[in-house]
């Protein structure tokens, strides 16, 4: 292995295309079309090497079989409401099988939605999840979190939640409207590829898997007596929300709320089931935070 470029003879490639539907959802603008998304294309666009997510399969319709000429993807989730991060958060730091199915049940609800989801957050332990401890410090009662939730964009944004799953690694660009440019591209399913790290250190032999970049506080950063590096926090532990970003730039406004990978580092006190489901591949070559990496694709045997 080099630090160029990884390659090899064995790569899986399939077209896949922006879900500019959800894309529209996660603009940040309750009346967003697909001028909207042309308007504001560079804070949408996908570029390669970007890790990409599939978007098929919702919350709320899993006995609806649908069908596309490709698959629906998104690299980016784009300018979505602090909320539903914070959601997100939660619903990615539960421990067990069981806790994620009773959080997507909540998630699923169809009559006062938001409602039953924060009363389920609320039962939750705030003193050994710092996601929910998050949670609750940024919407201490229910009214709070209507508040925050503008031009009900939070429900939009909880009532279209996919099931976010890896698709792969893009080959190309594309863009959330066919107004802008092409809206299929090329995505490497399967093989070696040599990609932008996350926030934390990876070594070769370690399992990857991907994570949210807001959720990047809730993992440890550094080998501590009590932690180390990629290890899921407990308590109330977090790490400071000024991480240093060597990501390239594009033009401003910045990108944001990207997709990353990182080592799956399980803890010593449980495994957290959130992070296990959403291992990928196995890592050829470490690198430091942001630095490249060499990563075999696995989904097709998991």
């Amino acid at each position: 292995m080099t630090r160029t470029r990884v390659d090899s003879a064995a790569k899986h490639i399939m077209p896949a295309k922006v879900d500019s539907n959800l894309m529209k959802i996660y603009s940040g603008n309750a009346n967003a079309d697909l001028q909207t998304l042309h308007e504001k294309r560079l804070d949408f666009l996908t570029e390669k090497d970007d890790l990409i997510l599939n978007v098929s399969r919702r919350l709320e319709c899993l006995d609806t079989r649908t069908f596309h000429a490709y698959p629906a993807v998104i690299s980016t989730l784009g300018k979505c409401t602090e909320a539903y991060k914070a959601i997100l958060a939660v619903l990615y730091s539960q421990k067990g099988a069981g806790d994620l199915h009773a959080m997507i049940t909540a998630l699923k609800t169809p009559a006062e939605k938001m409602k039953a989801v924060f009363e389920h957050i609320e039962r939750m332990d705030e003193a050994t999840n710092p996601c929910v401890a998050e949670f609750m410090r940024l919407y201490p009662d229910y009214q709070k979190l209507l508040e925050k939730t503008k031009d009900s964009m939070l429900e939009r944004e909880v009532k279209s939640m996919p099931f976010y799953e890896m698709q792969g690694y893009s080959l190309g660009r594309a863009y959330a409207s066919p107004v802008s440019g092409d809206t299929v591209f090329s995505v490497l399913i399967g093989g070696c590829v040599t990609v932008m790290n996350g926030h934390f250190a990876m070594h070769a032999g370690q399992q990857v898997q991907w994570y949210f970049q807001f959720e990047a506080p809730y993992f440890s950063n550094a080998h501590t007596s009590v932690n180390v590096v990629g290890e899921r926090f407990s308590g109330d532990q977090r790490a400071p929300d000024a991480i240093g970003m060597k990501r390239r730039k594009l033009e401003e406004p910045r990108r944001t709320n990207f997709v990353h990978p990182k080592p799956y580092v399980p803890s010593f006190q449980s495994e957290v089931f959130g992070d296990r489901m959403r291992i990928f591949g196995k890592c050829l070559n470490g690198g430091g935070a942001f630095e490249p990496v060499d990563i075999m694709i696995m989904t097709q045997s998991l």
